[in-house]
C-alpha cells in the first residue's frame, strides 16, 4: 500500500480537517467584539489563539488515542471508513503510535495551562480560569476514561462540539478583549452553534455500528442511520434562517449574509444524504458540504463583520 504524502500525514495526525473551527471561533469573537465595542488588543488576541489551539489539539490527540485504545476505530468496516468522521484516525493508519499521541496531548494541555495562567495574571480576569478548565476537562474526557462523557448520555457528543469550539471560544475571546462579559458576540454566534449538528450527525452514520458496539451514545445511534441522515438537513436550514433573521432585526450587519454562500450546496448535498447513508464513503460529499456551511456561518460570518468594519 502506498504511503500517504507528508502533508496528508500531517493533516491526519493533527486533525487539521477540523482545526480550522477553533481558529474561526477566535476570529468570530474578535471581529464581533470589535464591531460592537471597537476594542482590539493584538497581544491578547494572539495569546488567546495560541491557548485555544493548544487546548483543541490536546483534545484531538487524546480523543484519537482513546478511540484507538478502546477499539472503536478498528471496528469501523472498510466500506464505512472515512477520515471525515471524528478524528483523523492516524493510529489506525499506522502514522503514529498511541503512546506518542498521548504524550502530544499531555504536552499540549500543559503548555496551554501555563500560557492560560499567564493570560489570567496579565488580564486579572480570574473567571478565565474556570472557562479554560471547562474546555480542557470536557475536551480531554470526551471519550477518554475515566469519565468517557460521550458514553454516558445521548446528545453529549453533539452538544460538546459547538459548546467547546464555538460558545466557549467566542465567550472567552470577547471577555479577554473587553474585560467583561458581553451578550452581542454570543448572539452573533448562534448560527454557528446550530450548524455543527449537520456534519456531526452525518459523520456519526459511517461509525454507527462501531459506536453501538463500543457503547458510545451518539444521536445517530439513538435515531438510526436513515433518520439521522434526514434530520441532518434541519440544522443547515435553521442556522441559515437564524442568520437571516438576525440581519433583518439589525443584530448583525448585512455583510454577514456572506456566511450563506455555501448554503445552497449544503442543502443539496445534505438532502442527498438520505439516499447515501448505507455506505460511509458515499456520504463524504454530504459531510464536506455540511462543513462548508459551518465554515460559512462561522468563518465567513467573521469576515462579514470585518468587511463592515473596513467599510466604516
Amino acid at each position: 500500500m502506498a504511503q500517504p504524502k507528508p502533508l496528508i500525514k500531517l493533516i491526519d495526525i493533527l486533525n487539521l480537517r477540523h482545526a480550522w473551527s477553533p481558529v474561526a471561533g477566535v476570529a468570530l469573537g474578535l471581529a464581533s467584539t470589535y464591531y460592537y465595542y471597537g476594542v482590539f488588543d493584538g497581544v491578547l488576541a494572539t495569546l488567546t489563539l495560541i491557548v485555544v489551539m493548544l487546548i483543541s489539539f490536546g483534545s484531538f490527540f487524546i480523543n484519537d488515542y482513546a478511540d484507538y485504545v478502546s477499539g472503536v476505530d478498528t471496528l469501523v468496516s472498510h466500506e464505512d471508513a472515512t477520515k471525515w468522521t471524528g478524528g483523523g484516525k492516524p493510529t489506525v493508519m499506522g502514522l503514529i503510535s498511541p503512546s506518542t499521541l498521548l504524550v502530544m496531548s499531555i504536552v499540549s494541555f500543559t503548555i496551554a495551562g501555563v500560557l492560560g495562567l499567564y493570560l489570567v495574571f496579565l488580564t486579572g480576569l480570574w473567571p478565565l480560569l474556570a472557562i479554560g478548565l471547562i474546555a480542557a476537562f470536557t475536551g480531554a474526557f470526551y471519550v477518554a476514561p475515566p469519565l468517557k462523557l460521550s458514553y454516558r448520555v445521548y446528545g453529549v457528543p453533539e452538544f460538546l462540539m459547538p459548546f467547546n469550539f464555538t460558545f466557549l471560544i467566542v465567550l472567552a475571546t470577547s471577555y479577554i478583549q473587553l474585560g467583561s462579559f458581553a451578550m452581542e458576540p454570543l448572539v452573533a454566534c448562534i448560527p454557528a452553534l446550530i450548524a455543527p449538528l449537520a456534519p456531526r450527525l452525518l459523520g456519526e452514520i459511517p461509525d454507527y455500528y462501531a459506536d453501538k458496539q463500543a457503547g458510545k451514545l451518539t444521536l445517530a445511534g439513538y435515531l438510526g442511520r436513515e433518520k439521522a441522515a434526514r434530520v441532518a438537513l434541519y440544522p443547515v436550514i435553521v442556522s441559515a434562517t437564524i442568520l437571516v433573521l438576525e440581519v433583518w432585526l439589525g443584530l448583525l450587519p448585512y455583510t454577514c449574509l456572506v456566511g450563506l454562500v455555501f448554503f445552497p450546496i449544503a442543502v443539496w448535498k445534505v438532502y442527498e444524504a438520505r439516499y447515501r447513508y448505507e455506505e460511509g464513503r458515499r456520504l463524504v460529499p454530504c459531510i464536506k458540504a455540511s462543513f462548508l456551511h459551518l465554515f460559512g456561518v462561522k468563518a465567513l460570518l467573521a469576515l462579514g463583520f470585518l468587511i463592515t468594519i473596513l467599510l466604516n
